[in-house]
Order: structure tokens, then C-alpha cells, then sequence
């Protein structure tokens, strides 16, 4: 996203107060990244639809605005390594948030993944369930990339 053009502003805005992106504004600037590379065989796209208990509307509008993915991804991390994990990434970026405060934050995510993100992961399992692959992210990042990348070349999105 270019900082520079309108939508880049208005995302910077909402951004630094902290807002939500609306739907419309991330659609676009998707379709905008997606349109520029052509020649690519594919994108892997982190994050997005959430659900904000709207999932149908969210999948919706993605579909229509962007196209039905190939394939999803749902990384599952057990909550106690997630806490390990911030706690560790809160100490070594020199946030020095106490633990305590680190944990609140990840039971907060795991609240949010569990009414945003796994009705979505549903919805796309129902439809096809070849279509998503479920990870666990207790083995070190560098095998899950490999089971990432693996899982994409056997779908020939690599």
C-alpha cells in the first residue's frame, strides 16, 4: 500500500487512531496488489477475511471482489505458546510489557480467533474440505513454512 495515493492516506488515518479497516477499503487495496503482478501464479493472503461475526458477508464480498481461494491456511497455535512466544517477542523488542499484560493481549486474540476467524475456516471446510489445510505452529517457523510451501506445490500454487 503506497502511502502516498488516497486510500493509502485514509488507511494511514484510521491506522494511527487505531480503527478497524472497513471491508471496502481492504478489498481494494487487495484487488490493487493482486492487479499488479499479472504474471503471478498466486497470492498467500495472512489474515484476511475475519470474521467480526460476519463471516458469510465477509467471504461474500472477498468472493465477489477478489475470487474464491484455492486453498486456506489455518495455523493453529496453543495458547500457552503463543503466551511463550509475545512474552518472549515483548521482551526481546524492548517493550518491557510485563508478562501479565502480554498474556491478557493473547487471551484477548484467542477470543477474537475463536468468534472472527474459525467460523470462516468452517464455512471453506464445509464447501471443500481439501480446500483447507490445517498446521500446527509447535514445530519451529522453518517447518511450517516447509509444510506451507509443501501444501501449495502439491496444490500447484508454487
Amino acid at each position: 500500500m503506497n502511502k502516498g495515493t488516497d486510500i493509502g492516506k485514509k488507511c494511514d488515518h484510521l491506522i494511527q487512531d487505531g480503527e478497524p479497516m472497513p471491508l471496502h477499503l481492504v478489498l481494494g487495496v487487495l484487488k490493487q496488489a493482486i492487479n499488479k503482478d499479472v504474471n503471478s501464479k498466486g497470492f498467500l493472503i495472512d489474515g484476511f477475511p475475519r470474521g467480526n461475526g460476519q463471516a458469510k458477508e465477509l467471504i461474500s464480498a472477498f468472493e465477489k471482489k477478489i475470487g474464491r481461494p484455492k486453498m486456506v491456511f489455518f495455523l493453529d497455535c496453543p495458547r500457552d505458546l503463543m503466551e511463550k512466544r509475545a512474552v518472549k517477542r515483548a521482551e526481546e523488542g524492548g517493550a518491557g510489557a510485563p508478562a501479565e499484560d502480554v498474556n491478557k493481549k493473547v487471551a484477548l486474540a484467542f477470543e477474537a480467533d475463536e468468534a472472527e476467524n474459525i467460523p470462516i475456516i468452517n464455512f471453506y471446510e464445509k464447501i471443500n474440505p481439501d480446500m483447507v489445510k490445517r498446521l500446527s505452529t509447535i514445530p519451529d517457523p522453518e517447518e511450517v513454512y516447509k509444510q506451507i510451501y509443501t501444501a501449495m506445490k502439491m496444490k500447484k500454487l508454487k
